[in-house]
């Protein structure tokens, strides 16, 4: 049987992180947690996606394999995914070393984003192959190519967004994802961007 894989970006897409006001209480909802990785000075206020654990379960059901890819600090994401994916197999982990830096142009600035190539990855994992892959994400702009395997998470994700139900039906857009006949098709709420044409 082939292996299957979701490829998890973490920020906007299944977490929203925010450094903590010290001069606030602590939360106790369990859709928070709290981290301090080194690099910053205090600690950072996590909120997890609603139907995040149900949308894992399902896919683990489905046989499918979890890889993380962030363009966040190493420190920072395994901070965070120690607590995120707890119970959960991670077969790899990819940061920010793992991405490429480009420039793109703001109001007539030089600006600099961490972008994700599928071939910084594809030669660590034995046997792996792109289109038995899905890069599921919050902006487009993130990945430089590949694009036909992304799935984009809409709307991105914050902390206000108590109520959003996108990761319960995500299961069914990956497994959709994976029966369309042409490798070309992007997703249906696939949105160029200013930025992705800069890149």
């Amino acid at each position: 049987m082939t292996d299957k894989y979701a490829i998890w970006d973490i920020d906007e897409t299944l977490i929203s992180a925010s450094i903590k006001d010290i001069s606030t209480p602590f939360l106790t909802d369990p859709n928070v947690f709290y981290i301090q990785p080194i690099i910053y000075p205090s600690p950072v206020e996590i909120w997890i996606r609603k139907h995040f654990h149900e949308c894992i379960n399902s896919l683990k059901m489905k046989g499918y394999k979890f890889i993380i890819w962030s363009a966040g600090e190493e420190t920072y994401v395994k901070a965070i995914i120690s607590v995120l994916f707890k119970n959960v197999e991670i077969t790899h982990l990819f940061t920010r070393e793992h991405t490429t830096k480009y420039p793109y142009t703001d109001n007539g600035r030089t600006e600099y984003e961490y972008v994700k190539i599928l071939k910084n990855i594809e030669q660590h994992i034995p046997g792996f192959k792109r289109e038995n892959c899905r890069l599921i994400d919050d902006n487009p702009c993130h990945i430089k190519e590949g694009q036909e395997h992304l799935i984009i998470t809409c709307p991105k994700f914050s902390r206000k967004d108590t109520e959003c139900s996108y990761l319960r039906n995500l299961p069914d857009i990956i497994d959709a994802h994976f029966s369309l006949k042409s490798s070309t098709n992007l997703p249906v709420d696939f949105k160029p961007s200013v930025n992705n044409q800069a890149l």
